[in-house]
């Protein structure tokens, strides 16, 4: 009896120690919000590329601080991450780096300095301990270092192409990024299940893309092109960290492109599909945290709660669809078979033959 009571008294404890850190996390992720809310009061970016600047950034920072108070850690950093880069961009986007040719140096110092910085944090990261942290978060952070070197190439391409200014706004996106990172890493967010097997997703990359490359023909790819752009973007993205051996980033960028994939095809919700639906998504949220870490599945699982409002657009509704039912299914599917691999793998041998000469 003394032994069951021991070991039911480890488990409340690990549950209330999982519990704290999750809490200590929002808060972080709340104060992270109020300064960056406090310092565009402060200092307020006022850009003429972007005149609706204050609006855009105030309706982020209130989506993201709706999405920590109802508890969707994640989501809010997904938030968080969006936000950092375009605040940070458009800062960037109203340094004055002199006129005639004064701007191109310029451009270049700040270029180089920033450079090295993103470099050190890339190196951190690299480098780091994954043990104690959930594979969600660590996919966000492979997500956003994945996207720092193309966004610094873009940024001189058009400060040589275009102006020196030009190139300063995708500069501060990338720095954005790069904060973001850093801000993650320091978060107090433990890992409450056992990590899952992480490997290469290019053969699966490659048959989704050449799925999207037959669907894109008229008058779908005429209808539907602002979607089949934004599709490519996230499979190029999970291309490049897939390369890059993020396994964990081009995993979460691969089930949001078999989620856009999806709703290509998937018909307008009626009533009785959405009562449904909500019922299914409560239910899948309720079955996370388990012996294994599924926090990067726990990412599109807020992503649903959060669509199936009375406010949601048709869009939403299929999203939150295609979470629970195709995303789900994959990404089980995926983590499987990594699994199985794994259990199925020998101690291998490795024998050379050598040829004598001349005979």
């Amino acid at each position: 009896m003394k032994y069951q009571f021991a070991i039911a008294f480890l488990l409340l404890t690990l549950s209330v120690a999982a519990q704290s850190g999750a809490q200590d996390a929002e808060s972080q992720i709340r104060m992270r919000i109020d300064r960056l809310e406090q310092a565009l009061q402060e200092k307020p970016i006022l850009n003429a590329d972007f005149p609706n600047f204050k609006e855009i950034s105030g309706e982020s920072i209130r989506s993201a601080r709706e999405a920590v108070s109802n508890h969707r850690v994640f989501q809010s950093l997904e938030r968080l991450a969006q936000l950092l880069s375009y605040v940070q961009g458009g800062r960037r986007g109203t340094e004055h780096l002199g006129t005639g040719s004064s701007a191109l140096p310029a451009f270049e110092a700040k270029w180089a300095k920033a450079n090295l910085e993103l470099t050190a944090v890339d190196q951190q990261i690299r480098t780091r301990n994954w043990k104690n942290t959930p594979e969600a978060l660590r996919a966000l952070i492979e997500s956003a270092l994945g996207k720092v070197v193309p966004l610094m190439a873009g940024s001189r391409g058009f400060a040589l192409s275009t102006s020196p200014a030009d190139g300063m706004f995708y500069m501060g996106q990338a720095e954005g990024l790069g904060e973001f990172v850093k801000f993650c890493a320091s978060l107090n967010l433990p890992r409450t299940g056992k990590a899952i097997p992480a490997r290469s997703l290019l053969p699966e990359l490659q048959r989704l893309q050449e799925k999207v490359n037959a669907a894109f023909v008229p008058p779908k790819s005429i209808d539907q092109h602002p979607r089949f752009i934004a599709l490519n973007a996230t499979l190029k993205t999970a291309l490049e960290l897939d390369a890059g051996k993020f396994y964990r980033g081009a995993l979460y960028q691969y089930l949001d492109a078999v989620r856009s994939f999806g709703i290509l095809d998937t018909a307008e919700l009626d009533a009785g599909q959405k009562g449904e639906l909500k019922n299914k998504i409560a239910a899948l949220r309720a079955t996370l945290r388990a012996s294994k870490d599924d926090s990067i599945l726990e990412i599109f699982a807020e992503r649903a709660e959060s669509q199936v409002s009375s406010a949601a657009t048709p869009d939403e509704w299929r999203s939150a669809f295609l979470i629970s039912s195709q995303v789900v299914l994959v990404c089980v599917v995926v983590c499987e078979v990594v699994a199985m691999a794994k259990r199925t793998s020998r101690k291998t041998i490795q024998v050379t033959l050598v040829r004598w000469p001349y005979t």
